[in-house]
């Protein structure tokens, strides 16, 4: 869900920046008042300072900056880092796309492109909210979720696991540094891969089938904060 959210959100951004490249539609419409509409489904302002605005769709750590960078309009550079990691490649390949696909459409369509397509986003799309009292409440059904045959790789049911058994919000900060220091580390290499490898040379061989069901199954009643930073 996160990842079709943050999609449109970088969708909107290609067709706001992309109304600014056409001359004829900056001649026909009211460019301002598109853009003004665009960045409040986009952004939300603070009450105290409406100067400052924030994404209504953060991501996490590893990919919040760029994301944001992406989307604001203030950030004429969108370029990412020379050692970027495959999430933000993605993201600026979506944005690139967007804007050269909207930036034909709006020079052929003008305003009727963009009024249309803002209306099937904010009347038309469907979502699914499912509201639970706990992160592990959360957390279950994310499992859950994958069991029903959604194709989720095995580190991201990893992650999933140890951050769920995180007893306070200071442990889960420890888990999530540990985390980040792990891809930081391995840049480049296969996450998935490096844990099997890992698993593999400190506790027995299995197979990357079942090296999510071990690893459960192994730390599902024990502490598994010395896990991580090991890794």
């Amino acid at each position: 869900g996160q990842q079709r959210i943050a999609t449109i959100m970088i969708f909107l951004a290609a067709i706001r920046d992309s109304m600014g490249e056409s001359e004829d539609f900056i001649k026909k419409a009211n460019i301002d008042s598109w853009k003004s509409e665009i960045n409040n489904i986009i952004f939300t302002k603070q009450i105290i300072d409406p100067t400052r605005k924030f994404p209504r769709v953060e991501l996490n750590i590893e990919d919040g900056i760029y994301f944001k960078k992406l989307i604001t309009p203030e950030e004429p550079d969108k370029t990412f880092s020379i050692d970027a990691s495959k999430s933000h490649i993605a993201m600026k390949k979506a944005y690139d796309t967007f804007r050269e696909k909207t930036f034909e459409e709006i020079k052929t369509e003008d305003e009727t492109f963009v009024g249309l397509t803002l209306d099937s986003l904010l009347n038309k799309f469907k979502l699914i909210k499912i509201s639970v009292e706990t992160d592990d409440a959360a957390n279950i059904i994310f499992e859950t979720l994958n069991d029903r045959g959604l194709d989720l790789n095995v580190a991201d049911l990893v992650k999933n696991f140890v951050m769920r058994k995180a007893h306070n919000k200071r442990e889960e900060d420890e888990i999530h540094k540990s985390w980040c220091n792990m891809l930081e580390t391995i840049k480049g290499v296969d996450i998935t891969k490096f844990i099997r490898h890992f698993w593999v040379s400190n506790y027995k061989l299995v197979r990357k089938d079942y090296l999510y069901k071990e690893i459960r199954i192994k730390f599902e009643k024990t502490d598994v904060t010395k896990f991580v930073e090991h890794l």
